[in-house]
C-alpha cells in the first residue's frame, strides 16, 4: 500500500534482498487504488532511471507485480504458490521445490528458455537431496535441480512462473 519514505525504503530493501539472492524468490506485491499513481509514477522511475541507466537489469522488474486491487494482489499470491512451494541450495545447485515437477516436454522447454541463467549444466528433475533427506525436508514435493548463476533473480522468477504453468493436478497450462 502507498505510503512514505519508510514504504519506499522496505520495498527498495525487500527488493534489494531479492534482487541478490540474500533473500528466497517470494511475491512481491505492489498495490494501489486505480487511479492514484503512486506505485505507477514509482515504477516509471525505476524503469526509466535505474534500468534505463543500466543500474539494474530490465528483467529484475520480473520480481516484482503491479496491481490495483485486492483480489488480484491475492490471486497473484496464490499463483506464486500453484506448484511451486520453496527453494534450497544444496553446494552449488539450486533445488525448487513443487508439487509436481516438469514432465520431459516441460524440462526440455525450461532448459530451451532459461538456459540463459545457468553456470553450467541443465535443469533437471530430481529425487530429494541426501542433504533433503537428512533434514526431513519437502521430501513429498517434486524437485528440479539447478546450477544458477545467483545473477539473474529476476529469470529465476520467471521460471518460478513458468513452473506454475504445470497445472499440480496434472495438466500443463500456458503457451
Amino acid at each position: 500500500m502507498p505510503g512514505g519514505f519508510g514504504t519506499l525504503d522496505e520495498t527498495f530493501e525487500v527488493l534489494t534482498l531479492t534482487q541478490t539472492g540474500k533473500s528466497p524468490i517470494h511475491p512481491i506485491v505492489l498495490i494501489e487504488a486505480p487511479g492514484t499513481g503512486y506505485w505507477e509514477g514509482w515504477i516509471e522511475f525505476v524503469s526509466s532511471t535505474l534500468v534505463g541507466q543500466g543500474m539494474i537489469q530490465k528483467d529484475d522488474l520480473n520480481l516484482l507485480k503491479f496491481v490495483t486491487d485486492v483480489e488480484a494482489a491475492a490471486a497473484e499470491i496464490c499463483t506464486f504458490y500453484r506448484n511451486y512451494q520453496s527453494q534450497r541450495y544444496v553446494g552449488d545447485d539450486l533445488i525448487l521445490r513443487m508439487l509436481r515437477a516438469p514432465g520431459p516436454e516441460m524440462l526440455a522447454r525450461l532448459n530451451d528458455e532459461f538456459g540463459d541463467i545457468l553456470a553450467s549444466g541443465t535443469i533437471d528433475s530430481i529425487p530429494p537431496t541426501d542433504a533433503e533427506r537428512s533434514d526431513a525436508d519437502s521430501l513429498e514435493l517434486g524437485r528440479i535441480r539447478l546450477r544458477f548463476d545467483r545473477r539473474n533473480h529476476g529469470r529465476l522468477r520467471l521460471l518460478i512462473d513458468r513452473i506454475n504453468e504445470i497445472d499440480p493436478g496434472g495438466t500443463v497450462t500456458g503457451g
